[in-house]
């Protein structure tokens, strides 16, 4: 009986990793095509020996004399469902609600995630295959597009991580440990950056920060306290403890490749930082800035593959901050 079981297993791990082969297999085709213009990619992992985790993104554009190449993709996507534990697809023509969204969550804590079928003008299909090794983790597929002008702009996703069973077995006690004084998510709307994170306890709090002209730090919050009172940046000081909470924002942004508004948008504050304000920074001061976005520039080239706008961004903010 257990010989008859081990063979089963077997037999299901290679049924398995034939049907994403075929995934992957299409992907490379589609990616290699001379017609296709590659716009970003990155590879996010846990830890760059024997990750737990990982989410291998890709954002090109496919010209709409190929449409082949989407048909492709989407056949791919559909030919093993059957050698799947779950799949997710979705229309345009679906009606927008909660059992139309799924979403994939990832992470050493599954504090990262992207949410398929999110946007109505968007063609989502995905696939999901357990680990034979692991029953507590598996692989997600999703191929994402939509039409843009005389292009159709896709999104690939690999993802690795824990099944949705397993991520809610994750207790708050292990939660408050792993996020030990770290936040979780950050989001930028118009001038606010708002930080979740978990406290000792696992209690989610909130910290707002604001980060143009007429705006202040604020101290760790509570969910039902989010507002700071306007005011200016004046002083070194205030500088650098903007500088310091964007720098720690953008570096967990950029280890989700759903979230490049917020990247771009954590850039874009940086460069206007530096901009408008180093005027008040020391000679160690503007030093020290510098050096730290070099830093930060090496870990997202890392993290973030070929991502020249974000890159000419942080180059921007060290010429702002001027040899003084």
């Amino acid at each position: 009986m257990k010989q008859i079981i081990l063979t089963m297993v077997a037999m299901w791990a290679t049924v398995s990793a034939s049907a994403q082969e075929t995934i992957q297999n299409a992907y490379q085709k589609v990616i290699g095509n001379s017609t296709v213009e590659l716009l970003s990619r990155s590879d996010y992992q846990d830890r760059t020996d024997s990750p737990t985790t990982y989410c291998k993104f890709t954002e090109f554009k496919i010209p709409e004399s190929n449409k082949n190449l989407i048909k492709q993709m989407e056949q791919a996507m559909l030919k093993d469902q059957d050698r799947a534990y779950s799949f997710f697809i979705r229309k345009p023509d679906a009606k927008m609600n909660t059992l139309n969204t799924k979403k994939v969550v990832y992470g050493p804590n599954n504090e990262y995630g992207v949410t398929l079928g999110s946007n109505k003008s968007h063609y989502y299909y995905s696939t999901f295959f357990k680990e034979p090794s692991d029953s507590t983790r598996r692989h997600a597929y999703a191929f994402v597009w939509f039409k843009e002008g005389m292009d159709f702009h896709c999104y690939y996703y690999h993802i690795y991580g824990m099944t949705p069973e397993a991520a809610k077995s994750v207790t708050m006690n292990s939660l408050s440990s792993l996020a030990k004084g770290n936040r979780i998510r950050s989001t930028l709307s118009g001038n606010t950056l708002i930080i979740e994170r978990y406290d000792e306890q696992g209690n989610k709090t909130l910290q707002q920060v604001s980060v143009s002209d007429d705006s202040k730090t604020a101290d760790d919050l509570s969910v039902d306290d989010v507002t700071a009172k306007p005011s200016k940046v004046t002083n070194d000081v205030e500088f650098m403890t903007q500088f310091g909470l964007l720098r720690v924002a953008f570096l967990d942004a950029i280890k989700d490749p759903s979230q490049k508004m917020l990247q771009v948008g954590l850039a874009t504050k940086i460069v206007a930082l530096c901009k408008d304000h180093s005027s008040l920074l020391t000679y160690g001061e503007r030093t020290t800035c510098k050096n730290t976005i070099l830093d930060m520039t090496n870990i997202m080239n890392k993290t973030v593959r070929g991502d020249i706008y974000l890159e000419g961004m942080l180059k921007q903010a060290i010429d702002y901050l001027g040899k003084k």
